[in-house]
């Protein structure tokens, strides 16, 4: 089971890079994002008890088994290290990312979501949830401008610091909170 939901959230995260809407740092981690929509903020935001800019230490005293799914790479576009952890108990996969060489901590970049999660959003989505209760909750965030509306996805804040959430009939089976684009 833990395979399956492993290779489940590895093929989310490869759909969502081939599909344009990658997870890209911003310029550092934890670095201000740009949100689109005046009543959203990515900084504000948080996922249960996740949100993005945490540093690694704080999210290893969140109780589970947080296993790491390669080793840290260097990324040409940032020069930051970057890589991943998942616990598949909470089907949560965060990405990490820290300034090599400088001896800083690792800080949360991304959060990406899928069942059988229960962490909720600050606003209170979560997976399994409608799209319109999603949308009724943060009416005041939605970006149609970068990314048109559709019944598969539905963008909160912007592309550079926001909320991707992927829908299947109605309901909310991803969340993605991040920058997708530099």
């Amino acid at each position: 089971m833990k395979r399956i939901l492993c290779v489940s959230v590895l093929a989310m995260s490869l759909i969502l890079a081939l599909s344009g809407l990658s997870a890209a740092l911003a310029e550092t981690a934890g670095s201000a994002a740009v949100p689109a929509a005046e009543g959203f903020s990515l900084e504000a935001e948080t996922f249960g008890p996740l949100r993005v800019g945490m540093t690694e230490k704080e999210l290893r005293e969140i109780p589970g088994e947080w296993v790491a799914m390669g080793e840290p790479m260097l990324w040409g576009a940032d020069g930051m290290e970057h890589w991943d952890l998942f616990c598949a108990q909470y089907g949560v996969q965060v990405g990490l990312a820290r300034d090599p060489g400088t001896g800083s901590e690792a800080a949360v970049y991304s959060i990406f979501a899928t069942a059988p999660c229960e962490w909720k959003t600050s606003r209170g989505i979560g997976i399994g949830d409608t799209a319109d209760m999603l949308k009724a909750l943060y009416q005041d965030a939605i970006d149609l401008e970068e990314v048109p509306e559709s019944e598969e996805t539905v963008l909160i804040g912007s592309l550079y610091g926001g909320i991707l959430a992927g829908v299947q009939e109605g309901l909310i089976t991803s969340l993605f909170l991040g920058a997708m684009a530099e």
